[in-house]
């Protein structure tokens, strides 16, 4: 379970750091400094760091009054406009408290490896991934038949490996076999916190090939063979008789 006020304590905590980590870098080596800028990029880049930070500042906002799924498009949003460590942070966060526990380690270890996390913030992410591994599932999800281009999701996700345990947000989740726009097969897996769950998908069996039942068409020639014969011999006798 994430501490109660890691969400609000930290958001707020980390306002700041997200503004700074959106505001261009203080310190650039002395030939991109020498290097001139159009006014054009400037402006641009600028209008580029302004829009991040609204979005950001509305992510905020909605993650306080615990409306996660729009906070998490608020973060989403930001990031595509200007890359920064305390805002993916605060993605991640709340993708923890909607369950997406598989997403939120994701975002939890693209801080890790940026190298311009500060040390708060990693500390941060630090403790959150902690806290949210554990909790994590696993699941196995096996087909029978040949997948050929079929292909399995799990909530409409990509599933990485078939035959093989793989992390799985707890809880009841949606298996499907697709292959491109029909549906072949769909499962539910209960998958435990903290615990394993497997599941089995089948392919629909083709159906057989028609056969014609052709024995009759050979019934009625042999009749009408026989009866052919039959006939030429009453006549013959017929003929004798004469």
């Amino acid at each position: 379970m994430l501490r109660a006020a890691t969400l609000g304590a930290l958001t707020l905590a980390l306002y700041g750091a997200g503004l700074v980590a959106l505001a261009p870098a203080a310190a650039q080596p002395e030939e991109a400094l020498e290097e001139p800028r159009a006014e054009g990029d400037v402006a641009s880049a600028e209008e580029t760091t302004e829009e991040a930070r609204a979005l950001f500042d509305e992510g905020l906002a909605l993650a306080d009054r615990r409306e996660w799924e729009r906070a998490v498009q608020r973060f989403r949003a930001a990031l595509e406009r200007r890359e920064s460590p305390a805002v993916r942070l605060n993605l991640a966060i709340s993708l923890a408290r909607m369950g997406r526990l598989v997403e939120a380690l994701e975002e939890l270890e693209r801080v890790h490896a940026d190298p311009e996390t500060d040390d708060a913030v990693r500390a941060e992410a630090e403790l959150l991934r902690a806290e949210t591994a554990p909790r994590l599932g696993r699941l196995r999800i096996e087909v029978v038949g040949e997948p050929g281009e079929a292909r399995v999701t799990v909530d409409g996700r990509p599933w990485p490996e078939l035959g093989v345990y793989a992390a799985a947000d707890p809880g009841v989740r949606v298996v499907r076999l697709v292959e491109g726009d029909v549906e072949l097969d769909v499962e539910e897996a209960d998958v435990p916190e903290g615990g394993d769950s497997e599941v089995t998908l089948e392919l629909p069996i083709a159906p057989a090939e028609p056969t014609v039942d052709d024995s009759w068409i050979w019934g009625t020639v042999i009749g009408a063979a026989i009866v052919t014969v039959g006939a030429a011999v009453v006549t013959g006798v017929a003929v004798a008789e004469l």
